[in-house]
């Protein structure tokens, strides 16, 4: 069974560039492009992991992530993982909201 993974973000690039990274790797990618239907989508069809750009435009990405752990059941479940700058303090504030994991970006697809 595939992993179901959503993916939320607006720039149809990184969309595009983790889509494909990801589809044949065992993974249904679902792609929102803003944060109300990235939480709708993940109330609905409840991935296993969900990729969150920390650069969605007039999204706090911290508060996404907290209403995505609060979200039940699947919130407690399904890992998240922030996509964001370099810069230490927000990788630090990412992992204290709630995130699995930071990654910064420019991602590498492999």
């Amino acid at each position: 069974m595939p992993v179901r993974t959503l993916v939320i973000a607006d720039d149809v690039t990184l969309q595009r560039l983790l889509s494909h990274a990801m589809t044949g790797e065992s993974h249904e990618v679902l792609i929102a492009r803003n944060t109300p239907d990235g939480l709708r989508r993940f109330s609905v069809d409840r991935p296993d992991l969900v990729i969150v750009d920390a650069a969605v435009k007039g999204a706090d990405t911290i508060d996404v992530v907290e209403r995505l752990r609060l979200a039940e059941p699947a919130g407690a479940h399904a890992a998240i993982v922030l996509l964001g700058t370099t810069d230490p303090a927000a990788r630090v504030k990412g992992l204290r909201s709630g995130a699995d994991d930071y990654l910064a970006k420019p991602v590498h697809p492999a």
